[in-house]
């Protein structure tokens, strides 16, 4: 039987998981304290977790249901310490979470987003190549737009056909093949980056976000090879998803 508080026990808890690395501790000491203030000894009941994730004043359907998830691990705990608490089935009150689903761009849709990029101002000058250059590298490759902003000149080597990428979801590496129609259209613009003076290896400050924005994005361009021959120092594996062709949409 557990004599601390749930408070304390909470508390317990917390630092369990904290060394074993865990950070989050969204709503638990607000639970706790539930209980406690409830009056609750012993064994947590099922409706009283519910009483407690129900009693949310936002506005997002969702919450009762995020709410419920959240304590469902201290739950176990007490559990496993008491024998009787009851945890909650996962989905109980609904999904937790609701991702929109990802929109596909069409062939003809991507094109219209080049045909509006290479538009750009100044006429002749990087601005659109660079936007150009991004948005069909993100078509050819499948890159998040974190990943592809991140690209410095070094990560890219157009001989071998492969883009290293360092900087990863959880901070992992991986190799970015290139689909065989890539290479020129980023050699090309390598050639026009360089006329324009732009310093290598600089790493872009800020992702480009509407078609009007002012500064010109310094957008890394890709090497030739590296010195070695090599796909690049990081190690990872080749990545598995899909490539399509590279979209063209040059000024």
């Amino acid at each position: 039987m557990v004599t601390a508080t749930f408070t304390e026990v909470a508390e317990d808890y917390l630092a369990m998981r904290r060394s074993l690395g865990y950070r989050r501790e969204t709503y638990l000491r607000g639970f706790a304290g539930f209980l406690d203030r409830s009056g609750q000894r012993g064994p947590v009941p099922l409706w009283l977790s519910l009483e407690w994730a129900a009693a949310t004043s936002a506005s997002d359907p969702r919450n009762p249901a995020r709410r419920l998830a959240a304590v469902r691990g201290f739950l176990r705990h007490l559990a496993a310490l008491d024998g009787s608490t009851q945890i909650p089935p996962p989905g109980l009150l609904g999904p937790a979470r609701h991702r929109t689903p990802p929109h596909v761009y069409s062939d003809e849709e991507i094109a219209s987003l080049l045909g509006a990029a290479a538009a750009l101002s100044p006429a002749g000058g990087l601005r659109a190549q660079c936007y150009v250059t991004l948005f069909s590298l993100l078509a050819c490759t499948g890159l998040r737009i974190s990943e592809a902003l991140a690209i410095a000149r070094d990560d890219v080597d157009l001989t071998e056909g492969v883009i290293t990428i360092r900087t990863g979801k959880g901070g992992k590496s991986r190799l970015v093949p290139l689909h065989q129609s890539a290479p020129e259209p980023l050699r090309a613009y390598v050639s026009r980056r360089d006329r324009f003076g732009a310093r290598r290896g600089r790493r872009p400050s800020s992702a480009p976000t509407t078609t009007t924005a002012s500064p010109t994005p310094q957008c890394a361009a890709p090497s030739t090879g590296s010195d070695d021959g090599s796909a690049g120092a990081a190690k990872g594996e080749p990545d598995r998803r899909a490539s399509t062709t590279f979209a063209t949409g040059w000024p």
